[in-house]
């Protein structure tokens, strides 16, 4: 896959000589607040959201936290099902859906959605 096509990617190893279809468990940190992944066909590839917490920023990019108002960083622990192939890997597209147009296929956490609206309206309370 390209670069072009999208920069969040999420790919599964399979070292086992042989095929195998599994559901595999896997970390996504991102700022997006829902998303979708997209195999190499441009199928939607269905998956499931086990869990979610927020990460601290300044774990990821100190520059971010230096400028002050940013939005923070979502850890998604997700499970999916697919074949994967022998002693090879699989690559997903990390897409971004937005609210006003969420298709079936794209997940969130609301908990964590309401967790990050708090957040940012505590930071431009305390600005004042």
């Amino acid at each position: 896959m390209s670069v072009e096509v999208a920069l969040d990617k999420f790919a599964v190893f399979h070292l086992l000589p042989y095929e195998r279809r599994e559901v595999v468990t896997g970390s996504i940190i991102t700022k997006m607040k829902a998303f979708s992944l997209v195999d190499e066909s441009g199928a939607s590839v269905p998956f499931e959201v086990t869990g979610s917490e927020i990460v601290d920023a300044g774990l990821i990019d100190r520059q971010i936290v230096h400028y002050g108002d940013y939005d923070p960083f979502v850890k998604y622990t997700i499970a999916l099902e697919d074949t994967f192939p022998a002693m090879g890997y699989k690559t997903y597209l990390i897409k971004e859906c937005f609210e006003e147009a969420l298709p079936a296929a794209c997940q969130c956490s609301k908990e964590i959605v309401w967790k990050m609206i708090f957040i940012k309206y505590s930071r431009k309370r305390m600005a004042r």
